[in-house]
């Protein structure tokens, strides 16, 4: 069996393609059914040339899918699915989706993020990979491929990331919220701050972003802010909160 998108050879259960990272779902030959533009997921006629939404050439552009096989979902649907903690089924519904229109960038790195939060770190790797070569301003795949090397204990090559997605991204809240707990480790509690002051305000009301600032002041004795900023992140939901008391206790430590 060969990858529809680049021709190499693929082995039995392969999931993705080790040449491009395409998913092997969609490069098995399919049966007759919905013609699908690639490049933008439009609907195509049996006869047409060319997409009438985006002008992709249809002999290079066009798969054949059963329609079933077609997510009916739009992206922004599935990206509430996955805030809602429903891992699985917005894996299934992303796989879907990238049937019909693989060449979404956004869509393969909310993959990235459905495989990381389900512990599939080579999977993750694989679709943040391919949002970056879909489209090399991907700040949010390097923002998932530092979460990734972070998880691993590689802070500097964690760091290289986040500092490539704020390159792309000078507002992109969520990396300077990650650099301030690299910075927490490295024993960096200054510099830690300030990463975790400016995440939040770029972005005041991702519960996250505001627990790191609370424990970014508790490393630099700021008790008062710390103990307004558990508020805070209780306030907008943080689902941790019983780690923060305990880091706040002195029973953990983010250096650990």
């Amino acid at each position: 069996m060969k990858c529809v998108n680049c021709n190499a050879e693929l082995s039995p259960g392969d999931q993705f393609c080790d040449e491009c990272g395409h998913p092997v779902r969609a490069a098995i030959e399919p049966a007759a059914g919905t013609v699908i533009c690639t490049n933008c997921g439009a609907e195509l006629g049996v006869d047409d040339r060319f997409c009438g939404e985006c002008g992709a050439a249809v002999t290079s552009a066009v798969t054949s899918l059963p329609a079933e096989r077609v997510s009916r979902r739009n992206l922004d649907e599935i990206a509430e699915m996955y805030s809602r903690g429903e891992l699985v089924r917005s894996k299934a519904e992303l796989s879907a989706y990238l049937q019909g229109r693989p060449s979404d960038a956004l869509a393969w790195t909310i993959l990235g993020n459905v495989h990381e939060d389900l512990d599939e770190d080579s999977e993750a790797a694989q679709a943040y990979w391919k949002a970056i070569e879909l489209n090399p301003q991907a700040y949010q795949a390097y923002g998932g491929l530092g979460v990734l090397y972070r998880k691993k204990g590689d802070n500097d090559i964690a760091m290289a990331y986040y500092n490539k997605a704020v390159e792309i991204n000078p507002r992109y809240a969520q990396a300077y919220s990650s650099m301030s707990v690299i910075e927490l480790k490295r024993y960096n509690d200054q510099r830690a701050l300030e990463l975790a002051q400016k995440a939040y305000q770029l972005d005041n009301k991702d519960p996250i972003v505001a627990a790191n600032l609370a424990v970014a002041y508790h490393y630099n004795n700021r008790f008062a802010d710390r103990n307004r900023m558990f508020e805070e992140s209780r306030k907008l939901g943080y689902r941790s909160l019983e780690a923060l008391d305990r880091i706040f206790r002195g029973e953990l430590s983010v250096r650990d």
